[in-house]
């Protein structure tokens, strides 16, 4: 908006424009309102980034778990498939978790279970998280004398 005044020292009618604007105080108040909405999305980026990051160290380290957990079944079976029926039924009642695994995964057991039915005798393998329910069982079966049925 522009105004006209005149100047009380010349007599002539000289008229200067005078600019009616936001006044600078006001501009700093802008300002800080700009910067407490930056600081606002800021905090909440990085209490989101590092939520994610936590979940997926998590996911990361479960799935380690997993993969340790499936190999250690897979010896496991493949030992249990190379013994005699007599020694294999000693050893399922003394199955262990080899003490460097017991290490890397923590508060786990294992279970064995012998199965037999019409197509031939298998063994299932599992282990097991008890005080991390939300993990689920790592299973392996194995066949110990399959036989080829036709149906």
């Amino acid at each position: 908006m522009l105004c006209f005044s005149q100047s009380k020292s010349n007599r002539t009618m000289r008229t200067r424009p005078r600019v009616i604007g936001p006044s600078p105080t006001r501009r700093d108040g802008l300002m800080q309102l700009e910067l407490l909405v930056a600081a606002i999305l800021l905090i909440t980026l990085v209490g989101i980034l590092s939520t994610i990051g936590f979940r997926l160290t998590r996911i990361a380290k479960d799935s380690k778990n997993y993969q340790i957990a499936l190999h250690e079944l897979a010896n496991q079976l493949e030992v249990l498939q190379r013994l005699a029926p007599e020694d294999r039924a000693a050893a399922l009642r003394e199955l262990q978790i080899s003490s460097e695994v017991s290490r890397t995964l923590s508060d786990c057991q294992i279970s064995a279970e012998e199965i037999a039915d019409r197509f031939g005798r298998r063994l299932r393998l599992q282990i097991v998280w008890p005080k991390t329910p939300t993990l689920p069982p790592v299973e392996l079966v194995g066949w110990l004398d399959a036989q080829e049925v036709s149906r």
